[in-house]
């Protein structure tokens, strides 16, 4: 299994079909090779991963609640994708 991160801003309003063709188009990939495609929204605070698990495609959504990295304590990254 690989992971793909979209380079630049995707319109996340996309769902399964949406993030699917742009994996077809785009990336020039299969979005049912059961890669992991990542996915940015506008404002940072929002990322989308989309998964062929088998039997369906997921699609997985994780939202950022803090407004910025100064409100946290130490400088460790919010989050590791890999």
């Amino acid at each position: 299994m690989r992971i793909w991160i979209a380079a630049g801003i995707t319109d996340l309003r996309r769902g399964f079909t949406g993030l699917s063709g742009m994996v077809q188009t785009t990336l020039q990939e299969n979005p049912f090779s059961g890669h992991v495609f990542v996915f940015r929204g506008r404002r940072g605070d929002l990322i989308k991963l989309l998964w062929w698990s088998g039997d369906g495609l997921c699609l997985f959504a994780k939202r950022e609640m803090l407004t910025s990295l100064s409100e946290h304590d130490d400088p460790t990254p919010l989050a590791l994708i890999f």
